[in-house]
Parts: structure tokens; sequence; C-alpha cells
């Protein structure tokens, strides 16, 4: 079986002041607000930035690809956000990759489809 998947590319968030990093401006998916992991989250950027990644999928879609032929993957922040995106979309996808990562807003977090393969 031809297994073909799209790669959607967006390396980097966008430009904003990182609370960890003590206000500095640098490329984030999402603010950072503590290393620890009980602390504090930026809940409204972290569905924002989901939400931009979702649109993406749709997009691919739109352009004759099945939401059962994408994968989202991506590296610490990144990672956490393909974690995020993949579990709380609405259809099933063909599976996440994180790596160095871990699963933003863990309390409030929906079931995870048992349909998709995660690699973590």
């Amino acid at each position: 079986m031809l297994l073909v998947m799209t790669l959607v590319s967006q390396s980097e968030g966008q430009v904003m002041p990182v609370t960890l990093n003590a206000g500095f401006r640098m490329p984030s998916w999402f603010d950072l607000k503590s290393l620890d992991v009980d602390g504090p989250e930026d809940g409204d950027g972290i569905k924002k930035a989901r939400d931009g990644i979702h649109h993406l999928i749709e997009e691919e879609v739109k352009n004759g690809i099945p939401h059962e032929r994408i994968m989202l993957g991506g590296f610490s922040q990144g990672g956490a956000l393909a974690l995020y995106s993949t579990f709380t979309h609405t259809k099933t996808l063909a599976g996440v990759v994180g790596l160095s990562c871990w699963l933003p807003l863990r309390e409030e977090f929906p079931q995870v489809s048992t349909k998709c393969y995660f690699i973590l």
C-alpha cells in the first residue's frame, strides 16, 4: 500500500513577547508563562494557534487531501501545538508526531481518538 501524505509546513509562530523569557519578543506559537507542570498556561493563545492549524488542515481538505491522510508534527512548542491540534480536531487525522514536547491544557482535554496513531 502506498501512503501519500501532504506536508504543511509553518516552521514557527508569530513574533510575540514571551513571559518566560522576561517578555522578550521572539517567534512563538503562544505565550509560555511557566515551566512548572502545574503552572499557568496561555489558554487563549494555545486555542488561537490551534485554530490556525485547523484552518490549514481544512485548506488541504479543500485541495482534495482527506483528513485521514493528514499528519501533524512538531518539536518543543510546535510539538505541543501539534498534539493539542490533533487531539481537538473534529475529524480523525493520520497521526501526530510530538518531539520533546508536552500536552498543553491537559486538565480540560477531551477524550483522545483511538483511531489515530501516535508517535511520542
